[in-house]
């Protein structure tokens, strides 16, 4: 644990693992989420959760923020080896009281809140009034606009410090978790360890915060089998593996993320994108079957000062391996890709500042590019 302080703990809390009583959990973890000590679910099962409230609200980016349980501002909540977090049927509609997407938990700016031991899960399959047809986009499995298991939202004010470890997230259609700060840098401090998720419509996101700071993080993507609706969910995967985007410090050792099918993804991002932020610093990447590595969006207003790329090992990638876009210094050590078009793609597209690429011990093998570098590019190369 990330040096966990004592924590004040109210009886270990007791919900039902029977199907009907999806509210009543959600109304007891809401009740104890409000003493304003730590919560502790001791009794291994599978809980369901339901959204009690009526209608649907937004957030200043107009994105829709229904969630089954509001935390407030827990400041723990710790889950018994065994303990489920499920969403209930029906509680994602195109209309009615549950229209729109709905998150398990939710937090808005809270102070210090950690979450521990819990594994959270979707139930895609049990939203079968579920089309996206809410908005205008008419996506399913898309990013923010869909399922969550954690949202951290800052609606009223920026969070501090959020902690995940030991977590898991399986089957939703958006993001497993996602800490949102709502504008570039303001929200408070990510932590995340030993997190894995898989089968969602797009990675774990932390996004407009002051940093990110993620350990042993695993991604098993799904590469053909989206169909828990109906046909048309086949393949859609609408984002990256993970994200930081405006995200000031970026900090990331031992990320792992491929198919499940051994093949690749027929659809949307890279393995990371960290467009926005400030400095990066990936040590330890295994990347398969994705439709892109690594890089940055180039459309952001703020491109990043340091990009720091270790021991990263990159397989049957569709598109490249690396990709850099922004006018800023990137570093690369221990780089090995295998069967990729393109080792590394750079693009120097400012013409007020020069790109800089330092590569050491590089190795790119069944590669049709190994490096492919256009623009005002310097580059220093040992060992490739």
């Amino acid at each position: 644990m990330t040096g966990t302080p004592n924590y004040d703990y109210g009886d270990p809390l007791k919900l039902s693992p029977a199907a009907g009583d999806a509210a009543t959990n959600s109304a007891r973890l809401a009740a104890a989420c409000g003493t304003g000590k730590a919560v502790f679910v001791t009794r291994p099962g599978t809980y369901q959760f339901a959204y009690t409230g009526a209608g649907y609200e937004t957030d200043s980016l107009g994105r829709a923020f229904r969630k089954c349980v509001d935390l407030g501002n827990l400041p723990l909540l710790r889950g018994a080896p065994g303990v489920v977090f499920k969403l209930a049927d029906g509680q994602m509609q195109d209309t009615g009281t549950n229209r729109g997407p709905c998150s398990i938990l939710c937090s808005d700016g809270p102070t210090d809140l950690t979450v521990q031991g819990i594994r959270f899960e979707g139930n895609t399959a049990g939203q079968t009034s579920w089309t996206g047809d809410y908005n205008t986009s008419n996506e399913k499995w898309t990013q923010y606009d869909g399922s969550v298991g954690l949202l951290v939202s800052c609606i009223n004010g920026s969070y501090g410090r959020v902690t995940v470890e030991d977590c898991s997230f399986y089957d939703f259609f958006a993001n497993p978790c996602l800490a949102d700060g709502n504008n570039t840098y303001k929200g408070g401090q990510f932590i995340g360890r030993r997190i894995w998720y898989g089968d969602c419509g797009e990675g774990l996101s932390i996004d407009d915060s002051a940093d990110a700071d993620l350990e042993d993080i695993t991604f098993v993507a799904d590469a053909g089998t989206y169909t828990a609706v109906d046909a048309s969910t086949k393949n859609k995967m609408a984002g990256d593996g993970l994200e930081t985007a405006r995200t000031r410090r970026v900090r990331v050792k031992n990320f792992r993320s491929y198919t499940r099918q051994g093949t690749a993804l027929p659809g949307g991002g890279g393995v990371f994108d960290g467009g926005g932020a400030d400095s990066i610093e990936i040590d330890g990447l295994y990347c398969r079957h994705w439709a892109a590595g690594v890089g940055a969006d180039i459309s952001n207003a703020t491109p990043p000062k340091t990009v720091i790329y270790r021991n990263h090992h990159y397989y049957d990638i569709v598109q490249t391996a690396m990709f850099f876009e922004y006018p800023a210094n990137y570093e690369m050590e221990n780089i090995y890709t295998y069967n990729c078009p393109h080792g590394l793609t750079a693009t120097a597209a400012s013409s007020a500042r020069q790109m800089f690429i330092y590569a050491r011990n590089c190795q790119f093998y069944g590669t049709g590019d190994a490096l492919y570098l256009r623009g005002d590019i310097k580059m220093h190369g040992e060992n490739i």
